[in-house]
């Protein structure tokens, strides 16, 4: 049970942080007169990578509960690699990605405005905190995935022939 919570929660908080990324490029495209096409990506990271988080999530829940080593296999690597997407969106600041590196940049990204420079300076910290613990997160979700003793079903045969109908 802890470990489906903890894989739910992780989905849960990718959902948080790419809403949190929509509502922090909407402002600063408001305030600092960033691309409008940073909404856009910002927007597309809303789809797409909870629902690669789910993905994963789904992977790890069904392969836990019908005991299928093909799934958790699977899940190991996605979650592998969603992790090293967290620690780069928490670190690489990319377009409408907030990373950490965006403060130690010399140029400012948000324009002469100083309101500008003070939100988008705290939406890189809050966005790049989140993804750490969510990469973090994940890390522990494949060490407590791994932990669970997942033994093969006796009606589940990967080299048998298939059915004749």
């Amino acid at each position: 049970r802890k470990t489906v919570r903890l894989l739910n929660l992780s989905f849960l908080l990718v959902a948080f942080i790419c809403a949190l990324n929509l509502v922090d490029t909407v402002v600063l495209t408001g305030m600092a007169g960033l691309p409008a096409m940073w909404v856009v990506q910002s927007l597309l990271n809303l789809v797409l990578l909870p629902t690669a988080q789910f993905g994963s999530f789904y992977m790890a829940y069904r392969g836990l509960a019908a005991s299928d080593l093909l799934l958790v296999h699977r899940f190991q690597f996605a979650q592998l690699a969603l992790c090293v997407l967290g620690v780069v969106c928490a670190t690489v600041p990319y377009q409408c990605i907030n990373g950490l590196l965006r403060l130690a940049s010399t140029e400012s990204t948000w324009g002469e405005v100083p309101s500008a420079e003070a939100f988008g300076a705290g939406a890189a910290i809050v966005e790049s905190m989140l993804w750490m613990v969510s990469a973090c997160l994940g890390v522990l979700n494949l060490a407590q995935v791994r932990r669970v003793r997942v033994l093969p079903s006796s009606n589940c045969s990967y080299n048998s022939q298939p059915a004749m109908l």
